[in-house]
């Protein structure tokens, strides 16, 4: 079907029937978390806090996620911002796997594939509201391939100036975008048919767009010298040791990732059975529109393989294991792969049964958010992230401040600190206090994070440290007062949940750091 050609009724069709799907419950999933999550999960803090800075980078990931986050923050409010932000990014994604689909397959089984994505994004709703960099990394990564697939294609100039800025904007979201990119480079050295494709402007043009566009954060870093991400990204899994490590590694990286790989395959399971021999020939439609060139197969399975021999080669040179979330970009294409080379029987029956079966393993998953999330604090040893009392916490640290200062909070820090520097841990506290404060205190989380701030910063400006009571509590403030002479305890205090399930308060230790230089007027009695 040619570029500009209007869709075939049954194209048209499957198209609306996606749309209406892909809608109702990028809604539903935007509206609920807002109604039964009372705090927001520990990245989304994190994103919130960094994206307020509007820098180029944090100590862990470039930052344009989080400045996303800040930006629709500012439009609907923060309590909308993350469900919302995440479900656009959703519907980016599950359009590009429609679309890619599309090239393989016929509508009806193009549909079935983007539907059993549904569980794919939706399912890890059930943690919390989920916006976070493997979001925004995933949605770009199978909206990239797609370009990169029309490019190599059609050979359009245009095609390969997208797909270069999809690359050099994915890069932004997370540098894994660089391994697609990878993938896509040794696919047109090794392909015998696209081989060719070097000695056109094309894969230049994508080259030189997406180096221009990351650019600016090359230079950025140049700069500031702040590679800290760079050296998370690197190192921040842990390894094991000896040649156990490097054999279990590996295995222990395939099997975290059962929980992304079956339900999608669970919901393709109509398809995947064998065809009953009763089933009359006539009724049932091609699998696809047309037997896809033969570049195109070899393409999906760079696509679907070339990602996931990299991490497990990673994994196994290094002993070094790799977390779920570090395999979640791979199996975007994994629907559409599975009917392409697995699917048994694409008839309108089976079709319409994995479809249902997807809708309705979404809606499951759905109504578990809203049942299981308000009673979580029933069957959790210790309370819940997204139960915790964010915004008590932080009108109680703010209240501390403002008995001394008229002016806003301008700094607040949080546990553990050892040695006179921050230990490499989230300031969850801190965290809190700057999203659900009305100050909007920026948040200083240690020089191998905070791009946007130094001690010498805090020192001149004051501020919070905020902590949980315990064992340690002289061990660190005595680190903490080193950096801070001045620190003063003001005391520990308890806050109580809002939960009428949950076990314990929220015990929460303040100390306030007064500015160095500057003379802050005390309020009026």
């Amino acid at each position: 079907m040619k570029e500009n050609e209007p869709l075939p009724p049954a194209s048209a069709s499957a198209a609306r029937r996606f749309w209406t799907a892909a809608l109702i419950f990028a809604a539903l999933w935007t509206v609920v978390p807002i109604l039964v999550f009372p705090n927001f999960r520990l990245d989304i803090v994190e994103q919130f806090f960094v994206g307020r800075e509007w820098t180029f980078g944090s100590g862990s990931h470039p930052a344009l996620t989080a400045n996303l986050l800040d930006l629709v923050s500012r439009i609907v409010g923060i309590a909308a911002a993350p469900s919302l932000t995440a479900a656009l990014f959703n519907l980016l994604a599950l359009w590009s796997i429609h679309r890619l689909a599309r090239e393989y397959l016929a509508p009806g089984p193009a549909l079935a594939a983007a539907f059993s994505m549904f569980g794919y994004w939706y399912l890890f709703q059930m943690e919390g509201t989920r916006y976070n960099n493997s979001v925004t990394l995933d949605a770009f990564w199978i909206f990239a391939a797609y370009l990169a697939f029309k490019a190599i294609e059609t050979e359009k100039k245009r095609w390969w100036f997208a797909a270069g800025a999809g690359i050099g904007l994915g890069l932004y979201f997370k540098y894994t975008e660089a391994v697609l990119a990878l993938v896509i480079v040794l696919f047109l050295i090794a392909d015998p048919d696209k081989r060719r494709l070097w000695r056109t402007a094309g894969p230049w043009i994508s080259t030189a767009t997406a180096f221009l566009l990351f650019t600016p954060y090359i230079v950025w870093l140049m700069r500031s010298k702040f590679f800290a991400s760079l050296a998370y990204a690197a190192g921040n899994a842990p390894r094991r040791a000896g040649w156990r490590g490097h054999l279990l590694a590996p295995l222990e990286f395939l099997s975290n990732q059962l929980p992304l790989v079956l339900p999608p395959l669970f919901c393709l399971l109509p398809i995947l059975r064998r065809r009953k021999k009763s089933a009359s020939a006539e009724t049932a439609p091609p699998a696809k529109d047309a037997a896809p060139d033969a570049w195109k197969r070899r393409f999906l399975n760079w696509l679907l393989f070339g990602p996931l021999l990299f991490n497990l080669i990673w994994s196994a040179l290094g002993g070094v294991y790799l977390r779920c979330d570090l395999g979640c970009h791979i199996w975007m294409p994994l629907s559409i792969w599975t009917i392409v080379f697995l699917g048994r029987d694409t008839s309108p029956r089976p079709v319409r049964r994995s479809c249902g079966v997807s809708l309705a393993f979404d809606a499951i998953c759905l109504f578990c958010v809203a049942v299981l999330v308000p009673l979580a604090p029933l069957f959790e040893k210790n309370l819940p992230r997204y139960h915790f009392p964010g915004r008590s916490v932080a009108a109680l640290a703010e209240g501390v401040w403002h008995d001394e200062y008229a002016e806003p909070l301008p700094w607040v820090m949080a546990e553990p600190w050892t040695g006179g520097a921050l230990y490499e841990a989230w300031p969850w506290l801190a965290g809190n206090v700057s999203v659900y404060g009305r100050d909007r205190a920026r948040v200083y989380s240690g020089p191998s994070h905070s791009s946007w701030g130094s001690l010498d910063q805090v020192r001149r400006e004051g501020g919070l440290f905020l902590w949980t009571p315990g064992e340690r509590d002289e061990e660190f403030l005595g680190a903490l007062r080193r950096d801070f002479p001045a620190l003063r305890v003001v005391g520990a205090f308890t806050v109580k949940p809002k939960s009428r399930y949950a076990k314990k308060d929220v015990s929460v230790g303040i100390a306030l750091i007064p500015p160095e230089t500057e003379e802050k007027s005390r309020p009026a009695p």
